[in-house]
């Protein structure tokens, strides 16, 4: 809960109700062969995924918690706005070892660049806007292994993916809380530590051969990463020392979606 009616103390806006949908995200990748043995690098990542949200009042808006009450703009406000603004890089190099026909293994390198931004802007018609900002930055390094199944089925070739991969998660935030037209900076204060964390990926991908040389892809990839800092858990209503200084890295993020391509060979 982000934003509570002062009259009724029933909660009026969530952090959930800021959280980003469908994106493209961009992928590129390069594969170099020799018998047996395959070198994969791969990118995939999206530069700003953004949503937001916004309820307007009449001098009834208000943090949960005691952290309201310390503040001019946070309590009694007129309109508040959460945003939620994420960043993405994915970088992959990983080996392949191709043991039949069918089927192939890996070994590789993971490196995965999560960062989020949360914003609770709130505007208050008789002291001023102010802004209670949450940034948290992830970087994952880890080792991978995993396979992938190929087959055709009905005039389509098939690949099945999956890999997991374990290693060391770097995790920051970054938290503002100002007061009065953001002039009275009442928290200002960073975190970090390092936590062990694991990236989990399953894939279906699906080609078809349209030409001699053009193909057509359709894919469903899922993306599973675990004890990182997201900004939404970060948020503290608290009003005491050390209120907004601790760091939070046990969340998680489920990453979804379909791909749409086409290969064609020169």
């Amino acid at each position: 809960m982000t934003t509570v009616d002062d009259i009724t103390s029933a909660g009026v806006m969530e952090s959930d109700d800021a959280n980003p949908d469908a994106a493209f995200l961009p992928r590129f990748m390069g594969r170099w062969e020799k018998g047996r043995n395959a070198l994969e690098l791969s990118y995939w990542g999206m530069g700003d995924w953004e949503d937001s949200a916004t309820v307007v009042g009449d001098n009834n808006l208000s943090l949960p918690g005691a952290v309201a009450l310390a503040t001019l703009d946070f309590f009694a406000a007129d309109r508040m706005t959460i945003t939620n603004d994420a960043q993405i890089h994915n970088i992959e190099v990983n080996a392949w070892r191709r043991v039949n026909q069918s089927a192939e293994f890996l070994l590789g390198f993971r490196y995965l660049d999560f960062d989020e931004t949360f914003n609770i802007n709130s505007f208050d018609l008789d002291s001023g806007t102010s802004d209670y900002r949450i940034d948290t930055e992830n970087e994952l390094f880890t080792l991978q292994t995993g396979a992938r199944l190929s087959g055709c089925v009905m005039g389509w070739n098939y690949q099945a993916l999956g890999k997991i991969g374990a290693g060391i998660a770097d995790t920051r935030q970054h938290t503002f809380l100002g007061d009065f037209n953001n002039t009275a900076v009442l928290r200002n204060s960073s975190n970090d530590a390092e936590e062990f964390t694991l990236v989990s990926e399953l894939g279906l991908k699906f080609t078809r051969q349209l030409t001699t040389n053009i193909s057509l892809t359709v894919g469903y990839d899922v993306l599973w990463v675990d004890n990182i800092a997201r900004a939404g858990n970060q948020l503290d209503f608290t009003d005491v020392a050390g209120s907004g200084t601790g760091l939070h890295n046990h969340g998680r993020a489920f990453m979804h979606g379909g791909s749409l391509g086409l290969t064609m060979r020169l």
